[in-house]
């Protein structure tokens, strides 16, 4: 039973190692493009903001992990099908040879797991009597509890924008983007050029609409980009909804100014590079004269192998 037991474990160690150590030890080119340090924080704004409420006290700690949760979920579009064509720009733009890393994976994976297992091994059984003795703990309030709170305050004293916004940000969590997009609705009324609130007004109106950029969703978003055209979120989202609009030109363009900001990010680089490749080929089905995918994003094309 015990050598078993080992046996499972060694081949289960060497098959993780194995898919760890893999990929960088696979030779890639070199990007020929800087990028620049700083990262691409999708939601930056809405977190300083919950953040404030949280300090200032008008919502709580459960309140505040379920926004931040929900600003952890994934961009408002799918990452297109990775072709082998957006595959190799993507480590042609990003990728390079990582032998040191590798080699300190397959010392210390190992080493890890067995300390996790005997420390896991040796605690469970206090653990579980601990359990048993641990008071339970009071009922937090539910979201639908905070949600109402938040209704009844907004009704009583009506409601900044800020209290609206929340609100809207608390029904998009629930799923429920058709009372979220008449909240970030109001929340704009009192805030006329708030940049974030016209993407999240924009986003959930898409939600609803199959995710999907209606006229009133792009024209906000566009509304947005006038305000703030270096803004990595405003940029996203022009073009995605250029991009859903047929504006091919207009969504490469935006989505290239873009990609130097991404750092890196592999999820938001093959997301770019799919929707460029996309709206190239949407020019060339149109009879248009477009640049390589290459020269559009500004790497070197790689060498034939």
């Amino acid at each position: 039973m015990n050598i078993m037991f080992w046996v499972l474990m060694i081949l289960m160690l060497l098959l993780a190692i194995g898919l760890l150590v893999f990929p960088l030890l696979k030779v890639r080119s070199k990007s020929s493009l800087a990028y620049k340090d700083s990262n691409l924080t999708i939601n930056e704004e809405k977190i300083k903001e919950l953040n404030l409420d949280l300090d200032e006290g008008r919502i709580d700690q459960e309140f505040y992990n379920a926004a931040r949760d929900e600003l952890d979920r994934e961009l408002l579009i799918d990452i297109p099908v990775e072709t082998k064509e957006t595959s190799e720009l993507f480590y042609t733009a990003t990728a390079e040879r990582h032998p040191a890393i590798a080699i300190l994976i397959a010392l210390f994976v190992p080493m890890l797991a067995l300390l996790l297992y005997l420390d896991l091994g040796m605690h469970s059984a206090s653990d579980e009597v601990q359990n048993v003795h641990q008071p339970q703990a009071a009922q937090e309030p539910s979201m639908e509890d905070m949600i109402a709170q938040l209704e009844q305050r907004i009704e009583a004293q009506g409601g900044s924008a800020e209290e609206w916004a929340m609100l809207g940000r608390a029904h998009k969590y629930k799923g429920d983007n058709e009372q979220a997009a008449k909240a970030f609705a109001v929340a704009l009324e009192n805030d006329t050029d708030n940049v974030q609130l016209m993407l999240e007004r924009a986003e959930v109106l898409a939600l609803v609409n199959n995710r999907t950029f209606n006229g009133e969703a792009r024209e906000l978003v566009m509304k947005a980009y006038a305000l703030d055209s270096d803004n990595p979120n405003v940029l996203w989202f022009a073009g995605v909804a250029e991009f859903q609009a047929g504006e091919f030109r207009n969504a490469i363009a935006h989505l290239t100014k873009l990609l130097p900001m991404a750092g890196g990010e592999e999820d938001v680089m093959k997301s770019i590079i799919g929707i460029v490749a996309q709206s190239r080929q949407g020019l060339i089905d149109a009879g248009e004269n477009v640049p390589t995918i290459e020269a559009l994003l500004g790497v070197q094309a790689r060498p034939a192998e």
